[in-house]
């Protein structure tokens, strides 16, 4: 279910205000029109994107993954995407032994969610090469199924450098019959 943009303005509201507690600047939030005016701004252009740092949301809820996803996938051509706070969250997820599962869960989320081929590409060649290479077992059966049937993974895998992609997809290829025989 997609949510409104006037409930994201409220969530992003509700963000401000849980940091007037945190930092005199955001003091009295909801009783400053000009905040309240912003939330909304920002909202009707489709821009909620949240603090994913050590002292923004709490990347670690789960519940927040459609959230990261979104951003991620916003952020993904910004100058700052590598080493940004949000990419540093997706890396731990995807890359390291944190939470492996989680960060399949998200690497499905970004792919269902992207738009473009160009946000294919990103995640080819960050989130998806860095599971596949770090967490083969717990990834390629899953992915193997996703590949044979959805163009937009197997998009995801073009123009990556990534060895663990390319050696997957290699593997996957031979074993299927050309397609010549498969008529």
């Amino acid at each position: 279910m997609r949510r409104s943009r006037e409930h994201d303005a409220a969530r992003l509201l509700d963000v401000y205000t849980a940091f007037r507690d945190v930092s005199p600047a955001f003091q009295n939030v909801r009783e400053r029109p000009g905040v309240v005016a912003r939330c909304r701004s920002l909202a009707r252009l489709g821009v909620t994107d949240l603090d994913w740092s050590s002292d923004g949301v709490d990347w670690r809820d789960e519940s927040r993954d459609p959230d990261m996803a979104r951003d991620w996938l916003r952020e993904a051509d910004g100058a700052d995407h590598p080493g940004s706070d949000l990419w540093n969250r997706v890396y731990e997820l995807t890359h390291e032994a944190l939470d492996p599962p989680r960060g399949w869960r998200l690497v499905k989320l970004l792919v269902e969610n992207a738009q473009t081929d160009r946000q294919l590409w990103h995640i080819g060649g960050e989130p998806l090469a860095w599971i596949v290479d770090n967490h083969p077992q717990l990834v390629s059966a899953e992915l193997a199924q996703l590949y044979r049937a959805d163009p937009k993974w197997r998009q995801s895998f073009k123009g990556q450098i990534s060895r663990a992609l390319f050696d997957f997809e290699k593997r996957l290829t031979a074993t299927e019959p050309p397609a010549s025989e498969s008529s």
